[in-house]
Parts: structure tokens; sequence; C-alpha cells
């Protein structure tokens, strides 16, 4: 998928998400029905269907690795056969958990490939990115659909560090403010303009701060 080209007139968001300027342009794009192939247990490790996994937009699924489906839990902490994993749902509401930098890779994911902006922008965003895009003029839904337009370089960011902060040669450290920023080699990622991301910790959860573009 080729990369929507950098347009600042068009799209700035770089000074509300820690100094970083995404600027896509959306004019002239066209509403599509996007119907893409994942067949049954495709994702499993080893698994044989005979079919290509594919994902919206032509990405690549994510190699997450084993264990990408911990056991789902309802709001009173029982197991919850069937239910969609690392969300609890309180009535309406959907919650996202996020305890690790991978859960919340699997939550960037998932929200991109059902295009679901409103569960980005309130649970995945952090607050912190929320509110700087606010004092900016800038709403956050612009985020998520800027990035929406470069997915495939989000799949292969993750693809280079498939268990997050666990991945060997990825690196976690403290920036300041209670973030935490994973990067990887920028060299493992050469069709990517990200070599990693930044989260932050709130109420008891990890949530994007944004991504880190490679150094020019």
């Amino acid at each position: 998928m080729t990369s929507t080209p950098h347009n600042p007139a068009k799209f700035k968001c770089a000074r509300c998400v820690a100094a970083v300027l995404i600027a896509f342009t959306f004019a002239g794009c066209v509403e599509e029905k996007v119907i893409y192939n994942r067949p049954m247990l495709g994702s499993l490790p080893n698994a044989q269907t005979g079919q290509v996994v594919t994902a919206p937009k032509g990405w690549a699924a994510p190699q997450f690795g084993d264990g990408l489906e911990p056991q789902a839990t309802g709001s009173d902490g029982k197991p919850k056969s069937g239910a969609d994993t690392l969300v609890i749902e309180r009535g309406k509401e959907r919650i996202m958990l996020a305890r690790s930098g991978r859960e919340l890779m699997i939550h960037i994911y998932r929200a991109l490939e059902k295009e679901d902006r409103r569960f980005f922008v309130d649970q995945v965003l952090s607050e912190k990115t929320r509110t700087e895009c606010y004092q900016k003029g800038v709403k956050p839904e612009l985020l998520f659909d800027g990035l929406l337009e470069i997915g495939d370089e989000v799949v292969e960011l993750f693809n280079a560090m498939p268990q997050g902060e666990g991945t060997p040669g990825v690196l976690m450290k403290p920036i300041g403010g209670g973030l935490f920023r994973l990067e990887v080699d920028p060299r493992r990622v050469r069709d990517s303009r990200f070599q990693g991301f930044d989260m932050i910790m709130e109420k008891g959860q990890w949530r994007l701060k944004w991504f880190i573009e490679k150094s020019a």
C-alpha cells in the first residue's frame, strides 16, 4: 500500500503529540467498503488453511506470537467464554485492558483493523494526548484517521517487536513525565517511518502517547 504524502497544511498534529509531525492529505478520498479474508484459525501458529491470511487495506496481519488471546473476563473478574479478549464489557461500555506494551499494541492494531475510531480515541489514546490536541485546536479523531492511512507502516513496526517490551533487542526506557518509550533499531523497520512509540499509565492501563518517527 502506498503511504499518503505529507501535507502540513492539511493535517497538523505534530506539536500536540510529543513534537511528532504527521501530515496527510485527505482530499479526493473515495469511500470504499474493504472486504478482507481471514480464514478461521488462520492466525494460529502453524495453522494450515490453504488460504492466505490478509487484513484490511492489504496489511499483513502482525505476528504477535503465542498468547495473543489471553482469557477474557467479565466485570466480575470471572472467565468469559467467547468474548472479545482484553476488553471488559460493563453494560454498553467497553473498557480496554492494557497491562503491557504488547497488549497496547494489540489494541492499536485491532482499532485500525476494525476502523474503530471511537474506541481508539476514548480508550487507546492517552488523556494526555487528547488534552494536548484540544489545546492546539486539533480533533483527536484526526490522529486516528491519519494513522489509518498508513496502517501498513504500523504493522511493520509491530512485526519488528512482536512481544512488545519482551522482544529481544527492544528497548523500553522512561523519558520523564510518566512516559515510557518502546523502540527498535530503525534498520528493522526499513519501510516504516516509525521506530517506536511512547506510552503512559493512566487509570491503571497503558495508553498511547504517540508514535516515534525515525531520526532524519
